[in-house]
């Protein structure tokens, strides 16, 4: 039968990057709706960041709340996306070709948007149409490297020990699988680099490779944007400098109350770095491109001499906050924060930096 309408289903509330029952419903309609397919039909699959936690679909062996703990633990400790989907594959039923499994019987064809760094297929919401390469005894690796301030579900431990001690399965074929790349994090900054050299700035790209800790990242921009406005006499353009990729956030122990994002505490370390120079000619905004920032309403932040200005103004230093990653609070009440709403898209985070050289 022909497709009639498209049914779109709720699986998470926006803001909440996390499994939930609805999520598990919606994963079981779409195995129940590919298990039909039949082999002249063609099944389309659009993919993009944010997929691991909208299609949950733990192993009958843990439940959802395992599933959830695991995922917020690894998160919380700094883990990579690599890691967590690595992780994730293992202890699902859709992740890690799942799907692709699922749908045998006829042609399935995945329109991907990537919000990976070097866009791994297998790594993209974690990789439900591409064949797995990771193994049970690596999530358990990494389970374990962060298992020294971290305490994973039991259930969650066993079930990758049994697994890793059984044999290895024989690997399927995908030749009815057919990935696209459709869009990614360099096709956001080219489309950034033309609307700079629009405005008359003189881009300097870093490309969109770049992961790291986000409050080094902040600094490391802070240091090139002040190099640029201090020493590069020789230009007589003002300088925009784009930077793309995903960093991550190190939480610390603390018992007080927090909140933010990479994005935020980038550009909070960034303006630490300046504090005592005032930033002047400079401007710093770094913001999620699906308009989301940790658990916030915020895409990220910004920076600049004013926000410095009102910052003294306010008596607030930025280290106490930056302490307890605590970047929210500070630029709410500055009022620096990037707010765009959803923007229904997910390339990663784009970094914005101008410096007047004048």
């Amino acid at each position: 039968a022909l497709l009639q309408k498209i049914h779109l289903h709720a699986a998470r509330p926006a803001g909440f990057n996390e499994p939930t029952e609805e999520g598990v419903q919606g994963t079981d309609q779409i195995f129940e709706m590919v298990s039909q397919l039949e082999e002249d039909d063609l099944c389309i699959v659009l993919l993009s960041g944010g997929g691991s936690a909208l299609l949950p679909a733990p192993v009958k062996e843990i439940s959802l709340n395992d599933k959830r703990d695991v995922t917020q633990q690894l998160m919380q400790a700094g883990a990579t996306i690599n890691e967590l989907n690595i992780v994730r594959k293992q202890l699902s039923r859709i992740k890690g070709g799942g799907l692709a499994k699922a749908a045998r019987n006829t042609q399935l064809v995945a329109l991907i948007i990537s919000d990976v760094i070097n866009d791994p297929l297998d790594i993209i919401a974690s990789g439900p149409t591409v064949v797995d390469t990771s193994t049970p005894q690596e999530a358990l690796d990494i389970l374990k490297k962060f298992s020294t301030t971290r305490q994973f579900p039991q259930r969650v431990l066993k079930y990758l020990e049994q697994k890793t001690a059984m044999p290895v399965e024989e690997q399927q074929s995908f030749a009815h699988v057919t990935n696209h790349i459709i869009g990614n994090n360099k096709v956001a900054l080219q489309a950034a680099k033309m609307k700079a050299e629009e405005l008359g700035f003189q881009v300097i790209d870093l490309g969109s490779h770049n992961g790291g800790v986000a409050s080094d990242v902040g600094v490391a921009l802070a240091k090139q944007a002040m190099q640029i406005r201090d020493e590069s006499q020789e230009l007589t353009m003002p300088v925009c400098l784009l930077s793309g990729g995903e960093p991550v956030v190190h939480l610390t122990k603390t018992e007080k109350l927090r909140k933010g994002g990479r994005n935020q505490e980038l550009v909070l370390a960034g303006l630490q770095y300046f504090w005592d120079d005032g930033m002047s000619r400079v401007v710093l905004l770094s913001g999620g491109t699906d308009g989301e920032d940790g658990p916030t309403n915020a895409a990220g932040a910004m920076a600049d001499a004013f926000v410095i200005n009102d910052a003294h103004a306010n008596h607030m230093t930025p280290a106490g906050y930056l302490a307890i990653n605590n970047s929210y609070p500070f630029f709410e009440t500055l009022e620096a924060l990037l707010k765009t709403g959803p923007t229904h898209t997910n390339v990663m985070d784009l970094r914005v930096v101008l410096v007047d050289t004048a």
